[in-house]
């Protein structure tokens, strides 16, 4: 049998997901899906919890779900990619890869991992990251010193950047299966703008939490309770108020003196939006604020 594979969210599933998993079901026997569990990347909890987005994949195609652990669900794009290609490197029957790019060219994306590891590693990317600039802008004028404009334009678009990571990790861990990429189409990502029936994961979330019908974007709607990270908000306020400058700075990615913002933030803060404003610097991304004040308040 061929095995192919795929690494997601589906927060919700939708219907570039449902595409996605029918491609590769007629390239292969079967699909397993490596799937976040309640809590997701962007540092908030996935809108339906993880055995019905599982089930969601199932009936849309998928023959086998396996979780990918919160340590890595709350991660970095790198820490993600590498979680995710570690479980399926370690399933020992996975063939390929599938994922969603904007380019669409497998190539170009070798290249451009191949690119990201010669920036981490160079002079320039440290010194921009002394100065003040978050990881992301450090690489990104590093890229912009040495490299082409296809390199540079690939790395500004949100699937390219994970697929990147995947390519790393596979070649960091030496992984056998092979990658195949096919082009992003319809909605962007994150995007509000609506294409036929395709519509951004964070389009459809803001559908269904209004309570407008978003069943025209989504193959199978759940019909289950829905979670919001703010209905947390006194929980993990009151949580980030019990915990001293040494335990926040255990959290993962604390760096920096961040504890001590995230510490007097708290006292002061009296919702998460005032909270994340307050925490936030230059070195530090909006996603990433938000991956450490989740993992402060789940241990």
């Amino acid at each position: 049998m061929k095995i192919g594979s795929i690494i997601a969210e589906f927060n919700p599933i939708h219907e570039g997901h449902r595409l996605l998993i029918d491609k590769v079901r007629e390239n292969n026997d079967g699909v397993v899906v490596v799937m976040s569990g309640n809590f997701v990347q962007r540092g908030e909890c996935a809108i339906f919890e993880k055995a019905e987005r599982a089930k969601a994949a199932i009936e849309n195609g998928a023959d086998l779900v396996l979780e990918l652990p919160l340590l890595y669900a709350l991660s970095s794009a790198e820490g993600f990619a590498r979680g995710a290609i570690s479980i399926l490197d370690k399933a020992g029957c996975i063939d390929e890869l599938w994922f969603g790019s904007e380019c669409g060219d497998i190539e170009l994306l070798h290249e451009t991992a191949g690119a990201v590891v010669y920036a981490q590693n160079h002079d320039d990317f440290f010194r921009y990251m002394r100065n003040g600039d978050t990881l992301p802008v450090a690489l990104q004028k590093t890229i912009e010193t040495y490299y082409e404009d296809d390199i540079i334009k690939t790395l500004t678009e949100p699937n390219n950047t994970l697929a990147v990571e995947y390519l790393k990790a596979m070649d960091e861990l030496g992984c056998s299966f092979t990658p195949v990429t096919i082009g992003r189409t319809g909605a962007e990502h994150d995007s509000d703008v609506v294409s036929e029936n395709i519509a951004s994961a964070s389009k459809i979330r803001k559908l269904i939490l209004s309570g407008e019908d978003a069943s025209a974007f989504v193959p199978v709607l759940p019909e289950a309770d829905t979670a919001d990270i703010r209905r947390l908000e006194t929980a993990i306020l009151a949580k980030l108020r019990t915990m001293s400058c040494k335990e926040i700075e255990k959290a993962p990615n604390v760096l920096m003196g961040l504890e001590n913002r995230i510490y007097k933030a708290a006292r002061v803060s009296s919702n998460l939006a005032e909270l994340y404003m307050l925490i936030k610097t230059k070195r530090y991304t909006m996603a990433r604020i938000r991956r450490i004040v989740l993992a402060c308040f789940l241990g």
